[in-house]
């Protein structure tokens, strides 16, 4: 049987990762407008390439062609935007879920850590804050699919281990180079789904857990 999705009142803490996510999307559209172009195989390419441009070209200080980015203010406001609304969504999850100790650790932990930790992409750390961030993201993913599953959400659950999957093949091809032309456009279509699931989760969820909910076994 499908779940009905309970409607709250917009204007709630609950609701802040939706707006921030809704922000977020409105923002990186503008940062994609903003950007001058340049590809890495072709740096005479105008314009942000859907296909063959990454999401870190907008973050970037200069362009493939070597100019200025104008592009980089909104889309770094829009990163710090993105991580903080998840950073709220995964330590209010617990609150609206039963979850055992390990899982609630999986959640702050994971989840909090890896938005605090995609925070510091714009550095010369970017690929070791890929790693980290991907590690700790993939404990709180994991806890969250958990959860999802033993609280009778498996069509969400299923859904998480298929963003999951695509998470991995992105990983995969990123460090391997193996199909690189495709991770781009794989990169961002995987981003969106993440995006479309964490709405899900956030409004299938109610408000706070309840009281009469079974509690997972430690």
């Amino acid at each position: 049987m499908t779940r009905a999705i309970a409607w709250h009142p917009i204007w709630t803490r609950r609701n802040l990762p939706l707006w921030g996510i809704a922000c977020y999307c409105l923002l990186y559209f503008l940062a994609c407008n903003l950007y001058p172009g340049g590809i890495r195989w072709a740096n005479a390419e105008l314009g942000f390439s859907v296909r063959d441009s990454y999401w870190c070209d907008l973050i970037s200080t200069t362009t493939r062609t070597g100019g200025p980015n104008p592009a980089r203010p909104i889309a770094l406001f829009a990163l710090y935007l993105l991580c903080g609304s998840l950073a709220w969504m995964w330590y209010t999850l617990p609150q609206k879920i039963q979850l055992s100790s390990a899982g609630k650790a999986s959640l702050h932990w994971g989840g909090v850590g890896s938005m605090v930790v995609t925070g510091f992409l714009p550095t010369p750390f970017h690929d070791l804050v890929i790693h980290l961030a991907g590690l700790l993201g993939l404990i709180a993913l994991a806890g969250t699919v958990h959860a999802l599953w033993v609280s009778d959400r498996r069509s969400i659950g299923l859904a998480g281990v298929f963003c999951m999957i695509l998470c991995v093949c992105n990983y995969w091809i990123y460090n391997t180079h193996s199909g690189i032309a495709a991770l781009p456009l794989l990169q961002k279509v995987t981003f969106f789904l993440f995006l479309l699931w964490f709405v899900w989760i956030i409004l299938d969820l109610p408000e706070h857990r309840s009281t009469n909910a079974t509690s997972v076994r430690n």
